[in-house]
């Protein structure tokens, strides 16, 4: 199977998958989901930076976001979870400089960093209904694929080559019109708000999925790497496939408090 073609199954499975989650599992599953989802991409996250790919402090940081998604669920102040697995990391690094084992205070940053790009972004999904996470999900792929499909066929004049090397002007246009039209159309069949208020809204989480693309493509090419896994044939990795929507999720959270969409 060719890489395009692999990339195409492996999309139409992930969106089988998140309409699942969305209208037919019940809440606590949906729960597990972001987790899951929370601690592949921050295995990927920490196996970018060399300081901090031990495993042992890899599995530390995954099982210390437990509190931040768990908190969320049962509707506690998020900020508590966070602070919480905060501490419990100070224990951790004070029990290995005890031991005279090799770690510093940066390796600890890029842990609670993870969380708070990952976990933290991830966790307002179980603040929101299934139509909001939808639009969410919707706007990222909407991004990507307009992106994708413009770039390959009219994209010459790269867009930020000191960020990512194949990103082009036409590419970035191509995302921003899918996005936008898109979630204008959404927002015409299911939405409370008038047509004027997704389409600025598309603009906004367009500007943030792309944003949230150009992150992770600095941050493979700060770490000489391609992809940041191989776990989605034709994608690469967990956060090669979703680094937009960690964008996405915080700007439609500060979007939302503007006017009611759903």
């Amino acid at each position: 199977m060719n890489s395009h073609r692999s990339r195409i199954v492996t999309a139409i499975l992930l969106t089988l998958l998140l309409i699942y989650f969305l209208f037919f599992a019940p809440y606590y599953l949906l729960s597990i989901a972001v987790y899951v989802l929370s601690a592949l991409a921050l295995w990927e996250f920490y196996s970018l930076f060399p300081t901090s790919s031990e495993t042992t402090l890899k599995v530390v940081g995954i099982l210390l976001a437990i509190p931040i998604v768990v908190f969320s669920y049962l509707n506690i102040d998020i900020a508590v979870g966070l602070l919480l697995s905060f501490w419990v990391l100070n224990l951790v690094y004070l029990a290995y400089y005890g031991m005279n084992r090799q770690i510093n205070w940066s390796q600890m940053q890029i842990i609670t960093c993870g969380w708070v790009y990952i976990p933290l972004a991830l966790q307002f999904l179980l603040r929101l209904n299934s139509l909001e996470i939808l639009f969410i999900f919707a706007a990222a792929i909407l991004s990507d694929i307009g992106a994708y499909y413009f770039g390959s066929w009219w994209g010459k004049k790269r867009l930020w080559p000191a960020l990512s090397p194949k990103k082009s002007w036409m590419g970035s246009m191509g995302g921003m019109l899918g996005c936008v039209a898109g979630l204008t159309l959404l927002g015409a069949i299911w939405g409370n708000a008038y047509w004027y208020h997704f389409l600025w809204i598309g603009i906004v989480l367009n500007v943030a999925a792309q944003l949230g693309d150009l992150l992770v493509s600095a941050l493979k090419r700060h770490c000489q790497v391609k992809d940041t896994g191989n776990i989605l044939p034709g994608h690469g990795g967990i956060l090669d496939r979703f680094d937009s929507v960690l964008f996405v999720v915080v700007a439609y959270m500060l979007a939302s408090n503007c006017v009611i969409l759903f």
